[in-house]
């Protein structure tokens, strides 16, 4: 903590001006004011720690950015900064970013962020940025996964009842998903009645109302519930960019539906829909269901995962 009278140093405007690093930069200076202290960091600082091959090199840049950090987590919070840089391993990056947000002042915690620019199932391709001093891009990693499949199963369960044998469900939803019947991709709007007839004319009837409520935005609702009902900031808000329903049948009458869901929104974006849902945590999120249907009605969820970058 400061001492007696330094108060207003740790919570002094900070002004960065730079490029990040990387091959190409710019010279120019990074300049930390407050009424305490007066710091530049120019681009040799710059350089030299992206070059440093010990923790001792840090110490010139953290020199500079010393004044983010209370006294008692100082020497942990240079080596989580020398270990952002050297370590090779996307997920230990990642690690030691987290480590090193959690270790800085209030004041300076939002000059830590990152950005998703990516998202493959649950493979993420991120960018961390600390403030305009640091950017290390294009990581690639698996993240976390989840698996939810008990604690969510309850959200569809209490739904089931709510299927149609004359799938209305699923056709008002053909212009809200992305569908794919057998391997044929079908667009926003682009699946017709006439193609979900070729797929479902010779299902019985009780397993059509479970696919109804399955295979649309029923049971997508039902499983977003139970994911926030859950809690650990795992909430999907808004609308998701991806939303993507999967119907395959199979000759022993098993019909098989994958859902997918995926939302990246922008720091702005989510923090406006975070007004409704404050304990939203997680800009990026990625979820993927399995579910059976046998010919009898009866469903069997295989697997319910969400993902996440890895970044708290």
């Amino acid at each position: 903590m400061p001492l007696a009278g330094q108060a207003d140093a740790s919570l002094s405007t900070v002004s960065t001006v730079s490029m990040s690093i990387g091959e190409n930069y710019m010279a120019t200076d990074i300049r930390f004011e407050g009424f305490l202290f007066n710091k530049v960091i120019n681009d040799y600082d710059i350089m030299k720690i992206k070059s440093a091959t010990s923790k001792s090199d840090v110490e010139s840049f953290w020199g500079k950015i010393t004044d983010w950090f209370c006294g008692t987590r100082k020497e942990e919070a240079k080596k989580a900064l020398f270990d952002i840089i050297h370590n090779d391993n996307p997920n230990k990056k990642i690690e030691f970013f987290n480590q090193l947000r959690d270790m800085v002042l209030p004041a300076y915690k939002d000059k830590f962020t990152y950005k998703t620019t990516e998202v493959n199932d649950n493979l993420f391709t991120v960018n961390l940025l600390i403030a305009d001093i640091l950017s290390i891009e294009n990581l690639r990693t698996t993240g976390k996964s989840i698996d939810i499949t008990t604690a969510v199963s309850h959200s569809l369960d209490g739904v089931m009842s709510h299927g149609d044998f004359n799938l209305e469900q699923l056709k008002k939803d053909a212009s809200r998903f992305t569908y794919t019947l057998n391997s044929e991709l079908y667009k926003h709007g682009s699946l017709t009645e006439l193609e979900l007839g070729k797929v479902t004319v010779n299902m019985p009837e009780a397993q059509k109302k479970s696919l109804d409520v399955i295979a649309s935005q029923t049971g997508v609702i039902a499983i977003k519930n139970g994911i926030h009902e859950l809690g650990y900031g795992m909430s999907f808000v808004g609308t998701p960019e991806l939303q993507s329903i999967s119907i395959s049948t199979k000759k022993d009458d098993l019909v098989k539906v994958e859902l997918n869901l995926m939302q990246n929104h922008l720091n702005e974006r989510f923090d406006a829909y975070k007004q409704s849902l404050p304990d939203a945590k997680y800009p990026c999120l990625s979820m993927k269901a399995n579910v059976d249907i046998d010919n009898k009605g009866n469903y069997y969820i295989r697997e319910i995962k969400i993902s996440h970058p890895g970044i708290d």
